[in-house]
């Protein structure tokens, strides 16, 4: 239970929950531990913080044991892990509830969002946004592992963009409780935790947007070339649509939130029938613009800033063929809307559609078709 032979894995916990849910926070003092009177709340705190280190040290371990296995291993691991931390999430809502009796945390009173008080559940919120980047690195390998067919990437980049979305609120969630929890005469250590905490989150909503924003647009993008039969077809004799989708989702079954769209809901979502093809090469484009601004300020980020200290030349060349994928996506868009235009309504669309292979393209979680015009 030692990482790198230095750091016990109860300071790399508490240090990550300190920069994510409990910046400055009584749950990690270590002066909790030399309380001997059992009915003392700092003693009942520490004993039930200690529950939770045990609970989450194995799960949190095997992340990075997972991450440095191969892609094919990867993926599979984390399909069965995340059964793991949505337990976990449960069993730290029950944790959280608990704690509240000796943390005295006020609730937030906000008609707007719900009727009844609304608590900051630290513990269970860490472990559901861990939950949650976990659920997108699985969809995010079936792209590279070329899980999916060609005809099956609109709706799984829309997945794609729905988990990322999904984080993207929770982070806002966590954002404000953070600002909230930040006292009026903070310790200088009490404002450098909480300076790190808020520029944590505002890293990984910057990145959550870019990841949504990108995925939106490959998923109206796709959409078009589905709709304008550009896409190949594999002859599939013994499956249908439904039973495809209940196998790619497979691993999100066990698991409770977010929950699983139904797929003639999701079907309904990404098709969007009511919507013309020239609305939805404008939304694609729209998309790629945002996600293109996102990922042009992460490439201006430092080390610190990137929260990737030891990696940032790797993290930085990773974000760079995230942005040149993006670059050409709006690329795409523009040659297939031009196509579309000169064809008129009734007129063929004159584009030939190839999709790189894995490692031919900018970015292997980014499948970006390649509209090449035809006479």
């Amino acid at each position: 239970m030692i990482v790198l032979g230095t750091m016990s894995i109860r300071q790399v916990l508490d240090e990550d929950l300190a920069s994510i849910v409990l910046p400055g926070s009584i749950l990690l003092d270590r002066d909790n531990d030399e309380i001997e009177i059992s009915a003392d709340p700092r003693f009942i705190m520490a004993n039930k913080m200690e529950m939770f280190r045990s609970r989450a040290a194995g799960s949190y371990l095997d992340i990075l044991r997972t991450i440095c296995q191969n892609r094919c291993r990867i993926r599979r691991t984390l399909c069965h892990t995340i059964a793991d931390w949505d337990n976990l999430q449960l069993d730290s809502e029950d944790l959280d509830q608990d704690l509240r009796e000796y943390t005295k945390e006020k609730p937030v009173i906000d008609d707007a969002i719900s009727n009844d008080p609304i608590y900051s559940f630290p513990l269970s919120s860490w472990a559901y946004l861990y939950k949650l980047r976990q659920t997108e690195w699985i969809v995010q390998m079936g792209f590279e592992l070329e899980a999916y067919q060609p005809d099956e990437l609109a709706s799984m980049y829309w997945y794609l963009q729905y988990l990322a979305r999904t984080r993207s609120r929770h982070l806002e969630r966590i954002r404000g409780f953070t600002l909230r929890a930040i006292p009026q005469k903070a310790t200088k250590e009490q404002k450098s935790e909480f300076a790190k905490a808020i520029s944590f989150v505002n890293f990984s909503t910057l990145e959550a947007a870019a990841t949504y924003g990108f995925a939106d647009a490959l998923t109206n993008l796709f959409t078009v070339l589905d709709r304008l039969s550009l896409l190949p077809t594999l002859p599939r004799p013994y499956s249908n649509d439904t039973m495809r989708y209940e196998v790619r989702m497979k691993p999100f079954l066990a698991i409770g939130l977010p929950e699983l769209v139904p797929f003639d809901e999701l079907t309904l979502l990404v098709r969007q029938p009511k919507t013309s093809i020239l609305e939805l090469l404008d939304f694609a484009a729209e998309s790629t613009v945002g996600a293109k601004k996102a990922l042009e300020i992460l490439s201006k980020l430092s080390a610190v800033e990137a929260f990737c200290q030891g990696c940032h030349d790797s993290w930085l060349k990773n974000v760079k063929d995230c942005l040149k994928a993006c670059i050409f996506t709006g690329i795409t868009i523009a040659t297939v809307k031009k196509a579309v235009q000169a064809a008129g309504r009734v007129g063929e669309v004159r584009i030939r559609i190839e999709i790189p292979k894995v490692g031919k393209g900018y970015h292997d979680w980014w499948v970006v078709p390649k509209a090449i015009p035809v006479s």
